[in-house]
């Protein structure tokens, strides 16, 4: 189940960006903490609620950035190599920004793993909005 959730890095850079839903996990401080309704498991008590971070699972993540900025994310696979590649498209700013890593400068940036490019995509989402809120 573990391997369903951002790690504790995205989970502080999704934050900076804005995003606040409600998971079935959070990070108190870099520790994960599930809140049942009910009870906090693996809280330590000398951390305030106020340093929680949502701890959100991939989909959460990427649909937040469908809904909040219009990105687009896919994870797919080249044929016959069984190596993946990650792209997104911006429907939002103009219509017309895609990167795709196959067609990036460095044609070499494939994965050995889907959930490395999903890591991969999610870094490069919020580097675009953190490009798009500097301007």
């Amino acid at each position: 189940m573990e391997k369903e959730f951002v790690s504790y890095e995205l989970a502080l850079k999704l934050k900076e960006l804005g995003f606040k839903e409600r998971c079935l996990t959070y990070y108190g401080e870099d520790k994960p903490m599930i809140y049942d309704g009910v009870t906090i498991h693996g809280w330590d008590h000398n951390t305030s609620f106020l340093n929680w971070t949502s701890r959100p699972t991939f989909s959460q993540a990427f649909r937040w950035f469908r809904e909040k900025y219009d990105l687009h994310s896919l994870i797919g696979i080249y044929p016959n190599t069984k190596e993946w590649y990650s792209s997104y498209q911006d429907l939002n700013w103009s219509g017309k920004e895609t990167l795709d890593f196959n067609k990036t400068e460095d044609r070499s940036i494939r994965f050995k793993t889907y959930e490395e490019g999903e890591i991969a995509c999610l870094h490069k989402l919020i580097e675009l909005v953190e490009l798009k809120k500097e301007k």
